[in-house]
């Protein structure tokens, strides 16, 4: 059984912005509005819009994110919608009535994607406008969720405008059960759209809505954050030539934008029924490994992190089987976090097969989905869920 590799950081994507279409549907991008068409531009902050996950809302202008599975959804009735949104370096998943119907951000290199068709569009200068249209008239359901990680960088919204005939309408009831993950690519989704080890670009198949994290939320109906750098770890980063990195994922974990250390995360707005947490692949992955020492003490520290001010919060280790000088480290912080009084279980997820890695030996979608069910049936067990 092969060993899942650290992460890597993202290759730099190619700087030109397009648009990625499913059949049938039709969004493109436009550089202004025409005010006999749209009615006026509904603000970031409107309370008809549900956010998830971490978001920035200190500029009056935009909203900022950049954590995986981060995102909104709205409900409107209509046909048509315009989105002013920057996405960066990023791919956001773009669904109407839960049918993903387009994927937007910069243009992959590989234009075999199965059923996309890729149109590349003009730079422009400022937010870009995505007009959606082509809706059948009535009630839609519309969400948006940022694909890549934190590593590629923060997406932007502007707000949105709705036809003249439309109508922005209450949210949905918020979901009851919340879950924060914890980790590194494994819940960013890296390259589990691969179709093999070696990809020439990493972006288009990387898919944190593919990961077990996304599709363990959706199976048990919780809304998740997900807090996960890509080649981090517990106290050593992938391929950091001394034992102990200078920034580790515990240094990012308590920020709203991973790439700005002055937007601090209010605790308060996400309280979790239970923190998973899955990290020390990067730790491990590459020499030289971290002294046991201080992979425990930064391990302590996480958990102390993620713990604060959630006493009684169940906290969920997962090891992986089969990389034994990481699944014993990982095997010892369990027992120390258990022998501090916390509550704390241990999960172990399976590790792939050979031909289940796609890009740089990190799992397939396939394997992500066995996790999820094995994860699932922990969490329901441990809240009755």
């Amino acid at each position: 059984m092969a060993e899942t590799a650290g992460l890597k950081p993202p290759l730099k994507s190619d700087p030109m912005r397009a648009l990625v279409l499913l059949a049938g549907f039709f969004l493109v991008s436009m550089n202004a509005f025409s005010s006999e068409t749209w009615g006026p531009l509904v603000a970031p902050g409107d309370p008809r819009i549900a956010w998830a996950g971490r978001i920035d809302f200190s500029a009056p202008e935009a909203a900022v994110f950049d954590w995986a599975q981060t995102g909104f959804s709205l409900r409107f009735s209509g046909d048509a919608l315009q989105l002013v949104l920057d996405p960066g370096d990023n791919n956001l998943d773009l669904r109407i009535d839960g049918e993903l119907k387009a994927i937007i951000g910069p243009l992959p290199r590989d234009k075999n994607l199965p059923n996309i068709k890729l149109w590349m569009l003009p730079e422009s200068t400022g937010p870009r406008v995505w007009s959606l249209s082509g809706l059948k008239n009535g009630a839609h359901a519309f969400t948006l969720a940022k694909r890549t990680g934190a590593n590629f960088g923060p997406a932007r919204f502007y707000g949105l405008r709705l036809d003249k005939n439309g109508k922005l309408e209450k949210p949905s009831a918020p979901l009851k059960r919340r879950l924060e993950f914890i980790g590194d690519s494994l819940p960013n989704g890296y390259g589990c759209a691969g179709a093999a080890k070696v990809c020439a670009e990493l972006r288009p198949f990387e898919n944190s809505g593919r990961s077990y994290a996304a599709l363990c939320g959706a199976e048990l109906s919780a809304e998740i954050q997900v807090l996960a750098l890509s080649g981090f770890g517990v106290v050593r980063n992938y391929g950091d030539k001394e034992k102990r990195s200078k920034d580790p994922l515990p240094f990012y974990y308590g920020r709203t934008l991973q790439g700005n250390p002055g937007s601090l995360w209010d605790r308060s707005k996400f309280k979790p029924d239970a923190v998973i947490l899955f990290l020390g692949s990067n730790d491990y992955s590459t020499e030289p490994n971290p002294d046991p020492k201080e992979f425990y003490h930064g391990f302590d520290g996480l958990v102390d992190q993620a713990m604060k001010d959630r006493k009684g919060t169940p906290l969920f280790v997962v090891n992986l089987r089969g990389r034994k000088v990481q699944e014993t480290a990982v095997q010892e912080a369990f027992q120390r976090t258990k022998a501090r009084g916390l509550d704390v279980t241990l999960v172990t997820f399976e590790n792939a097969e050979d031909h289940e890695f796609g890009c740089d030996w990190h799992p397939k979608a396939v394997v992500h989905e066995r996790w999820a069910k094995t994860l699932e049936a922990a969490l329901k067990s441990k809240l009755g869920w």
